[in-house]
């Protein structure tokens, strides 16, 4: 029983820390989907797989409160912890909208996507969630 007890609490929290740690998200593939979704009829869509493609302003505004993570790179799943808890998944460009998808740890592990519009000088307009995540917590 003992045994059993150790191998289970062993096999949540090996799980637990790599779902943090791992450069794969659970959430990738949804994210690329509803991104595409959103870029159909829209020719001039380029996909953004890091972080660092988009504005310092929009960046900036993500990582505000809880931080964020780049794609692939470590953040806490929880919600406790050094890490940020938030790790970006992937976005789009078109024109001056920005739609970036990201990952959230807390109470629940969920992803978002938000719409941001900057101005001529990479400046924000705005930004709004436009595809809820998987959990009623949460936003920016």
């Amino acid at each position: 029983m003992r045994g059993l007890l150790f191998s289970l609490i062993f096999g949540i929290t090996a799980a637990a820390a790599l779902g943090a740690d791992g450069s794969k998200s659970i959430y990738t593939a949804k994210a690329r989907s509803a991104l595409q979704l959103l870029a159909t009829n829209q020719p001039n869509v380029s996909f953004l797989s890091s972080i660092t493609n988009l504005p310092t302003s929009v960046s900036n505004h993500l990582a505000k409160v809880t931080g964020i993570a780049d794609a692939g790179q470590p953040y806490s799943d929880g919600c406790i912890g050094t890490k940020p808890r938030r790790r970006f998944l992937l976005a789009t460009k078109n024109g001056q909208t920005y739609n970036v998808a990201f990952e959230q740890g807390g109470f629940v592990i969920t992803f978002y996507v938000w719409q941001f519009v900057v101005d001529e000088t990479g400046g924000l307009i705005s930004d709004q969630e436009i595809e809820p995540g998987a959990s009623p917590f949460g936003g920016l």
